[in-house]
């Protein structure tokens, strides 16, 4: 691989990393903290609590599991599951355009993986 695309890609995968991570981090705490919007969602989606607090926790475990090497993967597919389910939930609600972000942020997560994978087979 040319030494430019190693470089480009780089900084894309620690600028994915970035706002990944803090996204995922911030969004998490807001479900363990309960925030009334993110309880009121959960309630007009009908789903327990619970599952809210166990989104918060993965979320939050996931955006810190980023940043160790050995648990990139293991973050990046448990976050991009919480998208997926995220994604579920507002297409069986009818609520089409707010589906778009768990889709745009799984692909982000997608593309952070392939590039870590990509750069890391290159060493």
């Amino acid at each position: 691989m040319d030494q430019v695309l190693k470089q480009v890609l780089s900084a894309i995968k620690i600028l994915l990393l970035l706002i990944l991570s803090v996204g995922f981090l911030g969004i998490g705490m807001l479900h363990l903290v309960a925030l009334p919007e993110i309880v009121g969602y959960f309630d007009y989606w009908k789903l327990p609590l619970a599952l809210m607090y166990a989104v918060g926790v993965v979320e939050v475990i996931g955006s810190i599991a980023l940043y160790y090497e050995p648990t990139r993967y293991y973050g990046g597919f448990a976050l991009l599951a919480i998208m997926v389910g995220a994604l579920v939930i507002h297409i069986k609600n009818g609520e089409y355009n707010p589906a778009i972000i768990p889709a745009a942020i799984g692909l982000n997560i997608l593309l952070f993986l392939f590039i870590h994978h990509k750069l890391r087979k290159e060493f």
